[in-house]
């Protein structure tokens, strides 16, 4: 697996994209995955799907070696390999598809840890959610 789907401050012009652009993505779509976002304050967590038609707006973003950003990523995320019950995030191979319709597998970071279901959001993008957020607070 040589791939990442990312939903929110990773994603490209985002607080973090640093993350992955300094590890020189060979490919970098828009995709989407099926699931939900729940908002986290400055950040969005992944959590499953009740419903098919429920879709998550990110990136899919291909690496040469992926080896090489994962551990910076899991650092990023709290995702603790050896601990996973103690992991804010938990990095899991999710079903991607890419912009024109293609289909590939990434890793993925799903929220691991309680909310409150009034925070889901219910567009599934992080990017049109926070803009939303920041026009009705008169920003």
């Amino acid at each position: 697996m040589r791939a990442v789907f990312v939903y929110g401050t990773l994603m490209r012009g985002e607080r973090l994209s640093h993350l992955i652009q300094s590890a020189k993505p060979q490919m970098l779509v828009p995709a989407r995955t099926q699931g939900r976002l729940v908002d986290l304050g400055d950040f969005p967590g992944l959590i499953p799907a009740r419903r098919t038609e429920q879709w998550v707006v990110g990136e899919y973003v291909e690496f040469e070696c992926l080896d090489s950003v994962l551990p910076q990523l899991d650092f990023e995320e709290e995702y603790l390999l050896y601990d996973q019950a103690k992991s804010v995030y938990l990095r899991r191979l999710v079903p991607v598809v890419l912009e024109g319709g293609d289909e590939r597998w990434a890793w993925a970071y799903l929220y691991h840890r309680p909310y409150d279901p009034r925070s889901i959001i219910p567009c599934g993008n992080w990017r049109q959610h926070v803009a939303g957020r920041a026009k009705n607070n008169g920003g």
